[in-house]
C-alpha cells in the first residue's frame, strides 16, 4: 500500500472588467491509491468524435470503428448529456455528472456567472484528470484536442496537454505521445465531424458528413495500430473508449431533445465478448405536482382553454353523437393518501360533476369519473380500474376510457394496461359533455390530494378503439401516421418536448391546439414503457469517469458523486483470467 500527498487544486476565474472570483479551496487531504497484483498493466484510451450522431455513424458504417465493436459492448443508441452545447457535454464526459450540476451552460467552460454578485463562491466540480491526481495515479496522461479553450479549461489537469491546429495534428500527436512507455491515458479529440455537420447537416445521407466520418475513422486506424506496435504492448491491457459529444438534428444541436442526444459508445478490450447494448424506448417528461392547500392544488397544470377546445371532440358527446376513446400514460412520483386528478375536462372534481376526469382513488387505484352535472356530490359513474397503484417512479400505467354504442345501448369501459376493467351502461344520460371548461394535465382545485405525477403519451380519438389497439398501446413509444386509427385522432400531446413550457398537439386535426404550463418544468429522461427486455441497457457518458476508475483498480470517493456506476465488473469473467 502506497500513500501519496496531493493537494487538491483549485481554479481562479476573472471576468473583465470585474473582480476574480476564487473557486472553494478545500484543505489538503491524504489519499490512498490501492495497489492489487495483475500480470498486465491497464491503460485507457478515450477517443472522442465531436458530432457523431450514433445511428448515422452507425449507416456510414466506418471500418476502424466498427471492428472495434468485435471486442465490446456498445450501443449506436448511447446518450449526450440533456446539454448538447459542445462546452456541457464535454462538462458531462468529463466528470461523470450532468452538465447542469457545474452550471456551465456554454462553450466558454466556466460556469455560469452572476455580475451582480461577483465574490460569490462557485463550487469546484472536478473531471477525472483532477480525481487521478487525488487518487495517486502514476503513469502519464495526455489530452489532446483541436479546441483551444478545452485545452485551456477542461484538459489543464492532464500531465500534459496538447493544443492542436486541426484533426490531422490531433492524430500525429497521438502517435507521437504513444511511443512514451510510461503513458497510462490518452485522450484524444476530433471535431471535424461536428464542423461537416454544421456545415450540411448531420446525416449519414450527407456527403460531407459522411467522409468526414470516414477520414476520422482512418485517423481512429492509425492510432489503434501505433498502439498495437507499442513495444510492450503484451504486456499492456488496454480499454479503449470511442464516443461523442453530442448528435444533431438538421445542421444544429444545442436542445436537450433525444435526436441531439443519441450517439454511440463503444467500450472495447481484446478480451471482451461483443456485446450490443439496445436503449430502451425513451421520453422525456416533466413531475406535476400542486400546492399543499386545497386552494392551491392546481399550481403544476398544463391548460388548453375551452375555446381553443371547442368542436374538437375532446368531451363525451351525447347519446347518438358518436364514440369516444382516451388513453394516457401516468407514473406516480411521490406517495398520495387523497384523491387528485391527474387528466380532467369536468367543472369540478366531486360536486355535480359535468364531463370526464382520471383521478387517483386514495392509495387504492385510478378511476374514470364522469357525469351530467345532476350527481349532487356524487358522480354519476366512478369506473376503477382494478390494478393497483403502480410503484413510485418506476413504472408506467396506461388508463384507457372508451364509450360506444352497442345493441342500441351506451357503454363506457376504462381500461388499464389494455387489460378492460370496468364497463356501465350509460344509455340514460345524453350530454357528458363540459363544452365550457378547460382540457386539464395536472391536479385542480378543490380535490382532497394532490398526487404528484408524470405523463406521456395523451390521446383523444373521435372513435372507439378495438381492444387489440389499446393493448397495443402499453409498449408504444409514439402514435405515427401509420397507425391504424390516425384519422380519428383530434388530439394527441406526447408531452415529451424535453424544454420550455409547453405540450404540443401533434394530431392532425388540431394543430395549434397546445397546452400552455403555468410552471417552469424540470424536465427528466426516462424510459417511455414497461416493455424493456434484458437486451435493454442505457449507456451514457457519464458512465466513462467511473468505468476508467474500475479498469484503472483506483476507488472513486462516494463524495465525488458520480451520477452512474460503473458497470464493467458484470463482465469480469472476460477478461479477468
Amino acid at each position: 500500500m502506497k500513500r501519496y500527498y496531493l493537494p487538491i487544486l483549485f481554479l481562479l476565474v476573472c471576468a473583465a472588467g470585474l473582480s476574480c472570483t476564487k473557486y472553494y479551496d478545500p484543505p489538503e487531504v491524504f489519499q490512498t491509491a490501492e495497489e492489487k497484483p495483475f500480470s498486465k498493466k491497464r491503460k485507457v484510451m478515450i477517443i472522442v468524435l465531436d458530432g457523431a450522431a450514433g445511428p448515422e455513424v452507425k449507416k456510414i458504417a466506418p471500418p476502424a470503428i466498427m471492428g472495434l465493436t468485435e471486442h465490446a459492448k456498445y450501443s449506436w443508441e448511447a446518450f449526450a448529456d440533456a446539454q448538447t452545447a459542445d462546452g456541457p457535454s464535454w462538462t458531462n464526459i468529463l466528470t461523470g455528472k450532468a452538465a447542469a450540476a457545474s452550471d456551465i451552460t456554454d462553450s466558454t467552460l466556466a460556469p455560469a456567472f452572476d455580475p451582480e454578485d461577483e465574490h460569490a463562491e462557485i463550487p469546484v466540480f472536478s473531471n477525472f484528470f483532477q480525481r487521478l491526481l487525488i487518487s495517486g495515479y502514476l503513469p502519464k496522461t495526455v489530452a489532446i484536442t483541436p479546441w483551444n479553450t478545452l485545452a485551456e479549461r477542461g484538459l489543464k489537469f492532464a500531465g500534459k496537454v496538447v493544443d492542436a491546429a486541426n484533426d490531422e495534428a490531433v492524430k500525429d500527436s497521438a502517435l507521437s505521445n504513444l511511443a512514451d512507455d510510461k503513458l497510462g491515458l490518452m485522450l484524444v479529440n476530433f471535431n471535424g465531424v461536428n464542423l461537416a455537420g454544421r456545415a450540411s447537416a448531420f446525416s449519414a445521407g450527407q456527403e460531407v458528413y459522411k467522409n468526414a466520418v470516414l477520414k476520422t475513422d482512418g485517423y481512429i486506424k492509425e492510432i489503434l495500430d501505433a498502439m498495437a506496435k507499442r513495444p510492450d504492448y503484451n504486456l499492456e491491457d488496454w480499454l479503449v473508449i470511442v464516443t461523442s459529444n453530442h448528435g444533431g438534428d438538421g445542421n444544429r444541436y444545442g436542445d436537450p431533445t433525444i435526436i441531439q442526444r443519441k450517439i454511440f459508445t463503444i467500450y472495447h478490450n481484446a478480451s471482451f465478448v461483443k456485446k450490443e447494448f439496445i436503449a430502451p424506448a425513451l421520453t422525456n417528461a416533466v413531475n406535476h405536482t400542486g400546492g399543499s392547500g386545497s386552494t392551491t392544488r392546481n399550481a403544476t397544470q398544463a391548460t388548453l382553454p375551452a375555446s381553443d377546445a371547442a368542436g374538437l371532440g375532446y368531451d363525451i358527446p351525447a347519446i347518438g353523437g358518436g364514440e369516444f376513446s382516451m388513453l394516457v400514460k401516468v407514473m406516480r412520483t411521490a406517495t398520495n393518501s387523497g384523491n387528485g386528478v391527474v387528466v380532467s375536462k369536468v367543472n369540478h372534481p366531486y360536486t355535480n360533476i359535468k364531463g370526464w376526469e382520471l383521478m387517483t382513488n386514495g392509495t387504492s387505484n385510478f378511476r374514470i369519473c364522469i357525469g351530467n352535472g345532476a350527481g349532487g356530490t356524487t358522480p354519476r359513474y366512478f369506473l376503477h380500474s382494478k390494478q393497483p397503484l403502480p410503484p413510485v417512479n418506476t413504472t408506467w400505467m396506461t388508463i384507457g376510457l372508451v364509450v360506444y354504442s352497442e345493441g342500441g345501448k351506451r357503454y363506457a369501459s376504462v381500461y388499464t394496461d389494455g387489460v378492460k376493467d370496468s364497463t356501465y351502461d350509460i344509455s340514460a344520460y345524453a350530454d357528458l359533455a363540459a363544452t365550457g371548461n378547460d382540457l386539464i394535465i395536472g391536479n385542480i382545485n378543490p380535490a382532497t390530494g394532490n398526487q404528484p405525477f408524470r405523463v406521456t403519451q395523451l390521446g383523444i380519438w373521435n372513435k372507439a378503439l378495438s381492444e387489440n389497439y389499446i393493448q397495443s398501446y402499453t409498449c408504444k413509444n409514439g402514435i405515427t401516421s401509420a397507425d391504424e386509427f390516425y384519422s380519428n385522432l383530434v388530439g394527441y400531446w406526447p408531452c415529451d418536448e424535453a424544454s420550455g413550457t409547453v405540450y404540443y398537439n401533434r394530431s392532425p386535426l388540431a394543430a395549434g391546439k397546445d397546452m400552455n404550463m403555468n410552471f417552469t418544468p424540470g424536465w427528466l429522461l426516462l424510459s417511455a414503457t414497461n416493455c424493456n427486455t434484458a437486451d435493454n441497457f442505457l449507456a451514457t457518458n457519464t458512465d466513462i469517469a467511473p468505468n476508467l476508475f474500475y479498469w484503472l483498480r483506483l476507488n472513486p470517493l462516494s463524495a465525488w458523486g458520480f451520477e452512474s456506476k460503473e458497470w464493467l465488473s458484470a463482465y469480469e469473467t472476460e477478461f479477468i483470467k
